[in-house]
């Protein structure tokens, strides 16, 4: 095993500290030609990952497995769905660089109390710092020092915008809207909704509503839900098929357990910082129309098709949009907002 050591290691300055890889591949990556190792990677924030690296000629990336050290780390204070009160510490398992040089995968995160000791973790698959899918840890999973398997806790991400909506008094409502910053950024605006409560939380995606099933939505009752969530799945990597099976999974929860009577969706509209993903966005909305449009008590809203229809733009699409070209503005909302308030009359 040749390692490779750099001098940044020295200095204790962000970079790579060290590489390691097999004698036979020294060679080629004295050649800059792609190799796998093993090695250190201090970021800018502070953190610190150990592990498997793949060096493609010019960047060495995470790929594999590893762990990275939020201890020392700037985001040891970062709300990572932990208990109140708790460090972000570390998080060892799966990383795949393709996801944005981030956790994604199979892994554990870990969390220390103020006294930095153990404290609790949450096990399951990651998308960066969220868990998409918590799991029960069973006898195989090995566990940092200090930790035992009572310590396991479900995620609970947005924990601030949580707290707000369950500090709300009357919990009882004719529709309930739950979506991403679509619904959040809806603002004052919402007033023309009446009797109703808005759930929306930027950035979220199917799986947070899941996880938020117990802690949140079971807390209010509504006789009909409006559902704005898929953008940031699809940004994030996530298959239709994948997006599907959430989709059905929270559909269920709302229909048995919280007693819905009526959920209307609304299709992905495509930003105009997005236009890339546009076909798979439009593969998804034909797939909300081809399964209910015969259903009585599932109804969907096409949002989408204020901006795209017949196959094109329409001609002043950009002007719907702020200037980040994600979020609608107000001449956006005012034509999203009549769209929804028609379709729900």
């Amino acid at each position: 095993m040749k390692v490779i050591y750099f001098k940044e290691k020295e200095t204790k300055s962000p970079g790579i500290w060290e590489f390691a890889l097999n004698e036979d591949d020294y060679s080629n990556y004295l050649k800059k030609e792609p190799v796998y190792g093993k090695g250190i990677i201090k970021y800018s924030e502070g953190s610190i990952y150990k592990g498997d690296l793949f060096f493609d000629g010019k960047t060495f990336n995470k790929i594999g497995f590893g762990e990275q050290d939020f201890l020392e780390s700037s985001l040891n204070n970062l709300d990572a769905g932990g208990k109140d009160n708790t460090i972000l510490y570390k998080y060892v398992g799966q990383y795949d660089y393709p996801h944005g040089d981030w956790i994604y995968g199979l892994g554990t995160l870990y969390f220390l109390n103020k006294d930095k000791e153990p404290d609790s973790f949450i096990y399951g698959k990651f998308l960066g710092l969220e868990c998409t899918k918590n799991i029960k840890i069973n006898k195989n999973v090995r566990l940092l020092q200090g930790f035992s398997k009572k310590m396991q806790i479900k995620q609970l991400m947005h924990k601030n915008l949580v707290n707000k909506f369950l500090c709300i008094n009357n919990k009882i409502t004719r529709t309930l809207f739950i979506g991403d910053s679509y619904f959040e950024f809806i603002g004052n605006r919402f007033n023309i909704f009446k009797d109703s409560i808005n759930l929306g939380i930027g950035g979220a995606k199917f799986y947070n509503f899941i996880n938020l099933e117990n802690n949140l939505l079971i807390k209010f009752s509504a006789s009909r839900v409006l559902i704005n969530l898929g953008f940031n799945d699809i940004h994030s990597g996530f298959s239709n098929r994948q997006i599907e099976y959430q989709l059905n999974k929270l559909l269920s929860f709302l229909f048995k357990k919280m007693k819905v009577k009526e959920i209307y969706i609304l299709t992905i509209i495509n930003a105009p910082s997005f236009n890339h993903l546009i076909n798979q966005e439009i593969d998804f909305n034909k797939y909300l129309f081809k399964k209910y449009r015969e259903n009585k008590y599932i109804h969907i809203i096409d949002t989408a098709g204020l901006f795209y229809r017949n196959n094109r733009y329409i001609d002043d699409y950009i002007s719907y949009f702020d200037k980040d070209l994600v979020h609608l503005n107000d001449k956006g909302y005012e034509v999203y907002l009549d769209c929804i308030n028609n379709a729900i009359k």
